[in-house]
């Protein structure tokens, strides 16, 4: 979505959902003609209306320019988002960023969440599997072969507390990426630190532990996974095209 595409649909809410549908109430409030308000409305605005807009309705810096869609379903539907800009559609989904391994840690440890651009890859997930902060993930290793392909997209919320056997998204100290692995709890160490093997599904690649010695920190817990089949993009083919091929 083009920039002014996106300021243009974030105009528009604001004046159904703040201003009663009505653009003069908006001018108002900005301190702008009216005329400038339907101009914004048909084709866009610059940086300084766009901040200008943010900041007398009460928006966040760059408000404007992130991606929203607003959701047609109720308010009660909305639960704990009711009333806040997010990605929603009638069928209960909510869009959310789509990173690679190495990005995911940094969109999750941020203290401010980055905005959602038109640069931004999206995807849908159900809002009832997770809250505010969910992202998707683009799986790269084969860590979690057969149940998970590299290209799958596994969607992790960083405010679950993980539970045993739960598929958790990890960033052991020393490593630039996270990995993706089986959350496995063991006792607490001599030190009183939680033991957390973290477990691979494909029996070629090794534990990995999370202890005193060997640092660490959960990222998130999967509430949701997207399977593709198609796999010539990552160089793998999925079982069910190994046997159409008879290589299987």
């Amino acid at each position: 979505m083009a920039i002014q595409d996106t300021r243009r649909a974030n105009l528009r809410w604001l004046i159904e959902n703040e201003f009663d549908g009505i653009n003069v109430r908006l001018a108002s409030k900005v301190g702008l003609d009216p005329s400038q308000i339907s101009r914004g409305l048909k084709l866009g605005m610059g940086d300084r209306l766009a901040r200008r807009v943010e900041a007398t309705t009460g928006k966040p810096a760059g408000w404007m320019d992130e991606v929203h869609l607003f959701s047609t379903a109720s308010a009660q539907d909305l639960g704990p988002l009711r009333g806040k800009a997010v990605v929603v559609s009638p069928f209960g989904h909510r869009m959310v960023p789509v990173v690679t391994y190495a990005e995911a840690a940094e969109w999750i440890v941020a203290k401010r969440p980055y905005p959602v651009t038109e640069r931004t890859e999206v995807d849908w997930v159900r809002m009832k599997h997770g809250g505010e902060r969910v992202i998707g993930v683009i799986v790269e290793g084969e860590d979690m072969m057969d149940e998970v392909w590299p290209g799958d997209v596994v969607f992790v919320d960083p405010e679950l507390e993980p539970q045993p056997g739960d598929y958790v998204l990890a960033k052991l100290a020393g490593e630039k990426a996270p990995v993706f692995r089986k959350y496995r709890p063991r006792k607490r160490d001599s030190a009183g630190v939680l033991v957390i093997e973290l477990t691979p599904l494909n029996e070629d690649h090794p534990e990995l532990v999370i202890d005193a010695k060997h640092k660490g920190r959960i990222l998130g817990v999967m509430v949701e996974h997207r399977k593709y089949r198609r796999r010539s993009a990552v160089g793998l083919a999925s079982p069910e095209s190994k046997k159409k091929s008879g290589e299987a």
